[in-house]
């Protein structure tokens, strides 16, 4: 007796996990579930692996997603699939909040994650950086390292560019019409982080070899604050 009881219980809770396995697919394919709900689900240890990858990136099929919210997913997932659908979350939605924890990220033995940091700080500040395939960052971690000092010393100067195509977009004006005040306006200064002001005035020092290039040639002196 005791025995076809155990037989039951196993199977009665086999039964319970494909009936819920296959609800939070149906939830997961109908579209409806909250940024909230999407986390929960990725952070759930009882869903199966798969489907709570699926959660993290279906993250990114909103017009907007709260930093803290992918931050704390990126934090408590103990998964790797999930923590990359976290970042490519953050660069699709440009949070730059999120620049400094993917420079860690990048700089980081696991090569999986820094290549996917990379990623996501493409999606940030586009068209900047070269991707680094998985087979260079596993190869040459100092290639890596090169890139985060290299982002560090561009960031300034690409969020200015950023305040200032942003602003032209809100406004409805063409990027050199903008006034500083305008994107004073738009973002103010004392709520810019350190890290990314400006170090001076001097158009030369905000400007390195790779900007005069390409997008400071292609903005012009007052294309910068």
């Amino acid at each position: 007796m005791n025995k076809d009881t155990t037989r039951i219980a196993l199977l009665s809770s086999c039964l319970i996990m494909l009936l819920l396995g296959w609800w939070v697919y149906y939830l997961l394919t109908d579209g409806s579930l909250t940024p909230e709900e999407l986390v929960a689900i990725a952070l759930d240890p009882s869903v199966d692996e798969d489907l709570r990858v699926d959660a993290s990136l279906k993250l990114k099929n909103y017009d907007q997603v709260d930093y803290a919210l992918l931050k704390r997913l990126f934090d408590e997932s103990k998964s790797e699939e999930v923590k990359v659908g976290a970042m490519l979350a953050m660069g699709k939605y440009r949070h730059w909040e999120a620049v400094p924890m993917l420079l860690v990220v990048v700089g980081d033995d696991n090569v999986r994650l820094a290549e996917q940091a990379i990623v996501a700080l493409e999606l940030v500040i586009p068209d900047r950086y070269t991707r680094l395939s998985g087979k260079d960052a596993e190869e040459d971690a100092a290639k890596r390292h090169e890139l985060v000092k290299q982002i560090k010393e561009e960031l300034p100067v690409a969020y200015s560019v950023y305040r200032r195509e942003q602003t032209a977009r809100r406004l409805g004006k063409e990027n050199s019409k903008v006034t500083q005040e305008e994107i004073d306006q738009e973002f103010p200064p004392e709520e810019i982080p350190e890290y990314l002001r400006m170090p001076s005035k001097n158009y030369s020092a905000r400007c390195s070899t790779i900007w005069k290039i390409s997008r400071c040639h292609q903005l012009g002196r007052n294309g910068f604050d």
